[in-house]
């Protein structure tokens, strides 16, 4: 009986750690490129339905807001900063969507 609670309990665990590991976002990237030497990359995210990232200009009395690491390549300078597009809830509200 013990062996049979124990290995519930266990499988509950893995369960709810399982449930832990989601990965709600999935990002895509596009280079556009024109007759100068400058580019720009375009960052698209797919979220799943119930979920929010937070924009990128927050300042610090917030949440966590979202950002992107680049490496730094020979030849490549990073100019501007990133533009966040899409549909914005500039409130907090609890969303039902």
């Amino acid at each position: 009986m013990r062996k049979a609670i124990s290995l519930a309990l266990l499988l509950m665990v893995a369960m709810f750690c399982n449930a832990q590991m989601a990965n709600p976002v999935k990002f895509t990237s596009q280079l556009k490129t024109g007759n100068t030497a400058e580019g720009e990359i375009i960052f698209s995210g797919k979220i799943e339905k119930g979920w929010h990232v937070y924009s990128t200009n927050l300042g610090s009395d917030g949440p966590v807001e979202a950002s992107f690491h680049v490496d730094k390549k020979d030849g490549i300078e990073l100019v501007g900063k990133l533009t966040p597009r899409g549909r914005e809830i500039s409130r907090w509200t609890q969303c039902s969507e």
